[in-house]
């Protein structure tokens, strides 16, 4: 309902239009009559240019701006002209303005015939109009303008008015409009089709006795002639300006934007009955205001079970959401969950709506209702998010396993998924020891593994082809031996190979890893954990192409054998820290599987990696000798003769029992048959002694030594050394470090037979394996008897270790491990960069499937000659201008997020422009293919230019050659830069950086000949022609319609330019029998579906369809409609119904109908207007058992392998000439 202030006004307005017109003086102070009488003498530019006060009319008075500013001016002026008469009479002493504020220069080229500069402001283009020599009362800026000049409400006619559908229904009432587009609809819809009753729109259709009603509502008096003529005529001046709209329907939608099924109607009555402050004899418009403002508890009454009823009152529901009325939006949809429990719109609608008040088990409840399908998983990531608020950790992973895929088309959610996947790692991890005394330890590995699988993100790992020469390792450093022979070790081998190395630390280094990463080729994970920066780090190396690694010396990543049991430890560690150990496994185990290939420092370790890393590959890279072992060497010192020093050493504390039951009863042995001869001197932190007395004089226990130096010191001066380990796979999986250490100062060891002892240690000669504790005792004995045998295992054991373990053996495998993965080519492959405004999963449009199956196609057809590359933008970003890089089809994928509010038809972009020159020199491209390139603008072609990059241009719509992207103005005509010498001086700006931008092409490529000729019209002369080909689809499985119904499909969205509004236009120039018709709504949401009826067609609104289930669609049709009245440059969705078996009914204009044969497997039509259209679905309709069943003819069509050969040939030419 209008506010008082309003009413109290447009109460008064019959009042101040009488003195407008002069009634209220004699015929000699009439100032309209007085002004028509001077334009019957002298014309209408004469009677104002004479007026006394001419003078005021400058350049920048517009008539448009003066009757919007001055309603009660409009409400009675028939003509520009008196607008502009009164303004002089009256209006400029009145103080009243008429500066414009607003132009479209699209309309302005369309009324006068002038293209202006459209960077111009309103004034400025209204002084130009002036000065090309019309008068004041002729320059219109808008369409409103022209609306109001011819005495209507400008605003809402020009909004509301379709000339298409006009056009078809004043041609069926016997009133042709005599000449083709919207001017001149608009003028026979002024002179002729308001008196006639033609409505200007299907949902305008004037119902006089609503239309008083409504007037009375809005306080404003009808006019006085009570016919309907008159009363149309008050209407479009008056009517809809004070919100009285032509009948219930529209009347209601224009107030909430609600639908109002014809139930609801019915009910009104019932509704008035059980409102108890809404008068019984209320009339039709009191009526649906209350039931706007004042449901409650009227709409009790209507029965949600009625058709369309329920919908009605879930969207009655949210546009009281949306004007902040949240009690009433609730009992509303209480009302359809009553009487539907679980009813999906609802239930959502509802869950959406308490979400900020915290009630978060009816929320769940709500929320469990809607199935998955319904929407595009927003609903599932809410609910997981509120099921962990209630710390129902497992509930909302359970419910995080089985998102649907357009989760990870969407940054937002994409989003709110990692974010779920960190919370729940988060409260576990952090409340860790108590939760392994509530929940079991199987478990709860089990929940930390799919909470760090959620929160990491989806990704391909690009295979780049350039030798790796740049290497950084990533080292966990909780443990010092660890870091020391699998890092530090590491970048002394790289760089003794050549390489260039850097080591970084886990715990102080990721973040600046990952800001450098565009600085190697492949990064070594060493024995990190999958925490969330690390996760991010490791998916980013590999989404950028570069080879990554995970390095292990342990099974540390294996929960089926890792950690040992709790009994081998010997009592050195609790349970809880037993449990805490087992917990971290899943974090090892997710990194390495996210890394594309293992090192490992022994076969049983590469073994197991094998089924972990993504490649399935992993290489064998033992424990060798550094630096610091080097140094140790030199540093040796000489042994003393006396007592034989049998040297144990073990920095953990596993492997305690084995030493209990094994070893020790040996050495106790040892030192009783060898009595004075032998000291026995024990490293590390074991349990109590059972066999050996620590208080002996030749027993020597010594601490656990962290520092490497002090260690060798301390094995330097022994005479055998010793390691033994339990038979298990976990020691199978030990590397031969003890071994190792000792041979390196030429120390003979005996260790355990373990997988690693039996493959590196000659038994008997540069070491001897021992068994069990007779084992250890016969060896030890052995050597303490021959010093000779002792000099000589120990010498062939340290020659052992300086030929095969030294920096440049070790140096030698890396290097042979990176050429096998990336062999230097003989022919370097050629970097290709390929950029399109969207790549998936961010899938807009068939030009983003074209760009895709180009990148598919050239790596499966070519990929021996390019490495891809592809540029596009990323819709739902955080910040503009950054820069993320993600794998897919065998491609790194560099996405940019575009400048907030940014217009698809913006040239430039300053900031775009550095961002796009900084990641040219990342990428370094030989050759630079555009597709699509709205918002990342032409300021990339710029940095392309400066660099000498060649480029080539693929034209996909009318982005290069137009002011609008679809060429078409939105007053509907089309519109084309001049590009030829006699038109270049006069382009504006916009059209300037296009030319230049083609102009310096490699190559410009249409994708179809009529687009191609197009170009060249426009004065682009070198475009060749690059047909888009189609993909295979899947034949899709025909769902059988109603028998004697024929389905038709708009797939386009409800967008005039791809016919729309044509074919609501056709369908009302005729009533059809037999047909039923889908539009995709692009503008629907996922989940909703809406349905109308046009001149007795039923017709289905469905929301935009994923790309996975297009055939789906294709499926439930028998002929797809594709009325484009624009030059469509190809038309991909008519090959695709035509591959799949359906009649195509295409456009005369462009592309788009280029493969359908008439009459055998469609329609080409003239979409110059409704008729053509409405004559062929008029054919469809007399034969729909024809129609229902597929075509007998397929065309042969194009196929994406052949466009691809055909771009192939082309970049080898480019790149040729340079």
């Amino acid at each position: 309902m209008i506010d008082l202030g309003t009413a109290r006004g447009l109460r008064r307005l019959s009042g101040r239009l009488a003195r407008l017109a002069g009634r209220d003086v004699g015929a000699a102070h009439d100032w309209k009559a007085r002004f028509r009488h001077a334009v019957r003498q002298r014309g209408v530019a004469s009677v104002l240019e004479g007026h006394q006060k001419a003078s005021l009319l400058d350049h920048e008075f517009s008539v448009g701006a003066y009757l919007a500013r001055n309603s009660d001016v409009a409400d009675v002026v028939a003509s520009a002209g008196e607008a502009v008469f009164h303004f002089l009479e009256f209006g400029h002493a009145e103080g009243r303005h008429a500066h414009p504020d607003v132009w479209s220069p699209s309309f302005v080229r369309m009324m006068h015939g002038l293209s202006l500069p459209e960077t111009l402001g309103p004034v400025d283009a209204n002084v130009m109009l002036r000065r090309s020599g019309l008068g004041a009362e002729a320059v219109l800026l808008t369409e409103a303008d022209l609306w109001a000049t011819r005495g209507l409400h400008g605003a809402v006619f020009a909004q509301i008015f379709d000339d298409e559908f006009y056009a078809a229904a004043a041609d069926r009432l016997g009133h042709a409009v005599p000449a083709r587009g919207r001017l001149a609809a608009i003028g026979h819809f002024c002179d002729i089709g308001l008196e006639k009753g033609i409505p200007p729109h299907p949902d305008h259709v004037f119902d006089p006795l609503f239309y008083r009603d409504a007037l009375a509502l809005a306080g404003v008096d009808a006019p006085a002639a009570g016919d309907d003529v008159a009363l149309r005529a008050h209407w479009a001046r008056i009517g809809v300006r004070a919100g009285a709209h032509a009948n219930p329907v529209v009347w209601f939608a224009m107030r909430t934007a609600v639908d109002l099924p014809p139930a609801v109607l019915d009910g009104l009555p019932a509704f008035r009955a059980a409102s108890a402050d809404l008068a019984q004899d209320a009339g039709l418009a009191m009526t649906l205001a209350h039931l706007a403002d004042v449901p409650m508890p009227g709409a009790a009454a209507l029965d949600p079970a009625a058709p369309g009823v329920a919908g009605f009152l879930i969207d009655l529901a949210r546009y009281k959401r949306h004007i902040g009325d949240l009690p009433t939006a609730e009992w509303l949809l209480s009302r359809v969950l009553d009487h539907a429990p679980g009813q999906p719109r609802a239930s959502l609608d509802l869950a959406d709506l308490i979400h900020p008040q915290n009630r978060i088990a009816t929320e769940i409840q709500l929320r469990r209702a809607v199935p998955p399908e319904f929407e595009v998983g927003a609903n599932q990531i809410t609910l997981a998010e509120r099921l962990v608020v209630q710390g129902r950790l497992q509930d909302a992973l359970a419910l995080c396993a089985d998102l649907p895929e357009t989760v990870f088309g969407d940054v937002a959610l994409s989003r709110r998924r990692r974010a779920i996947g960190a919370s729940i790692f988060d409260a576990i991890w952090s409340d860790l020891e108590k939760r392994i005394g509530t929940t079991p330890i199987a478990d709860l590995q089990a929940m930390l593994a799919d909470a760090l699988a959620l929160y990491t993100p989806p990704f391909a790992a690009p295979q780049r082809s350039a030798p790796i020469r740049r290497v950084a390792v990533l080292a966990n450093d909780d443990l010092y031996q660890c870091k020391l022979y699998r890092a530090d070790q590491k970048i002394d081998q790289l760089r003794a190979a050549g390489y260039q190395a850097e080591l970084f630390v886990q715990a102080i280094d990721v973040e600046r890893l990952q800001a450098r990463l565009d600085l190697f080729d492949a990064v070594i994970f060493m024995r990190v954990p999958a925490f969330p920066p690390v996760i991010d780090l490791i998916a980013a190396a590999a989404q950028q192409g570069l080879a990554t690694f995970y390095d292990c010396d342990d099974l540390i990543f294996d929960p089926a054998l890792f950690p040992p049991p709790l009994a081998s430890y010997a009592g050195r560690i609790t349970r809880a820290e037993h449990a805490a150990i087992a917990c971290g496994v899943p974090l090892f185990r997710h990194a390495m599987r996210l890394c594309s290939h293992g090192i490992a420092s022994t076969p049983t370790i590469a073994e197991a990696m094998k089924d972990v890393v993504r490649s399935g590959q992993a290489f064998v890279h033992p424990n060798a000798l550094g630096a610091p072992h080097l140094a140790a060497m030199a540093r040796m010192p000489k042994r003393e003769n006396g007592k034989l020093v049998l040297f144990y050493g073990s920095g953990t504390k596993a492997h305690k029992a084995v030493f209990s039951e094994v070893l020790e009863p040996a050495l106790a042995a040892v030192l009783a048959a060898r009595p004075g001869r032998v000291e026995i001197r024990i490293i590390g932190d074991f349990p109590a002694f059972r066999h050996l007395d620590p208080s002996h004089p030749d027993v020597r226990v010594i601490a656990p030594i962290w520092d490497f130096e002090t260690f060798c010191a301390e094995l330097a001066g022994a005479d055998i050394n010793l390691s033994v380990l339990e038979p298990s796979i976990l020691t199978d999986a030990k590397s031969e470090i003890k071994w190792m250490e000792a041979a390196m100062f030429a120390i003979p060891s005996i260790v355990s037979p373990t997988a690693t002892h039996r493959a590196v240690i000659a038994d008997g000669e540069t070491g001897f394996l021992a068994q069990d504790s007779a084992g250890f005792v016969a060896a030890l004995l052995r050597l303490i008897d021959d010093a000779d045998l002792r000099g000589r295992v120990g010498a062939a054991a340290r020659d052992r270790v300086l030929a095969d373990y030294g920096l440049p053996a070790m140096g030698a495998r890396l290097d042979a491990m990176f050429v096998a993965l990336r062999p230097a080519l003989a022919r370097p492959k050629k970097r290709l960069l390929i950029v399109n405004v969207y790549y998936p999963p961010q899938d807009i449009g068939g030009a983003t499937r074209v760009v895709q199956d180009n990148v598919t196609d050239l790596i499966r057809r070519h990929g021996d000659q390019y490495e891809i590359d592809v540029l596009a933008t990323l819709e739902g970003g955080d910040r503009p201008y950054e820069v993320a890089c993600h794998g897919r089809d065998g491609a790194r994928i560099w996405t940019v997020t575009a400048r907030h509010g940014i217009d698809t038809m913006a040239i430039s972009d300053h900031r775009m422009a550095d961002v796009m020159d900084r990641l040219i020199g990342q990428i370094g491209p030989d050759l630079v293919h555009l597709h699509c390139i709205q918002r990342l603008t032409a300021s990339l072609v710029d940095a392309l230019r400066r660099r000498g990059v060649p480029y080539v241009v693929t034209l996909h719509d009318g982005w290069w050659v137009s002011p609008h992207q679809f060429i078409l103005s939105p007053e509907g005509g089309p519109v084309l830069y001049d590009f030829t010498s006699a038109g270049a001086d006069a382009l504006p700006e916009r059209g300037r950086i296009a030319h230049r931008a083609l102009s310096d092409a490699a190559a410009v490529l249409a994708v179809s000949d009529a687009f191609a000729g197009l170009h060249r019209k426009a004065g682009i002369d070198r475009v060749e022609t690059v047909e888009n080909g189609v993909s295979d689809l899947p034949q899709p499985e025909r769902v059988a319609g109603l028998p004697g119904r024929v389905r038709l499909g708009h797939v386009g969205g409800a967008a005039r330019h791809k016919g729309y509004t044509l074919l609501r236009a056709a369908l009302h120039d005729r009533r059809f029998e037999n047909l039923d018709l889908v539009v995709v709504d692009h503008a629907l949401p996922a989940g909703r579906t809406r349905h109308a009826v046009w001149n007795g067609t039923p017709v289905t609104f469905v929301p935009r369809v994923p790309p996975g289930r297009v055939g789906a669609l294709y499926g439930s049709l028998d002929v797809l409609l594709a009325p484009s009245v624009w030059p469509e440059s190809y038309g991909l969705v008519t090959r695709e119904a035509l591959a799949a078996g359906l009649w195509v009914v295409a456009s005369d204009r462009g592309a788009v109908g280029q493969d359908v044969v008439e009459g055998q497997n469609g329609f080409v039509v003239d979409v110059s207007d409704h008729r053509a259209l409405a004559a062929c679905l008029g054919q469809i309709d007399a034969a729909p058992e024809r129609f229902g069943q597929p075509p007998a003819l397929r065309p042969r069509l194009r196929s994406a392998a052949a466009q691809v050969d055909d771009l192939h040939r082309i970049y080898q030419r480019i790149l040729a000439e340079r």
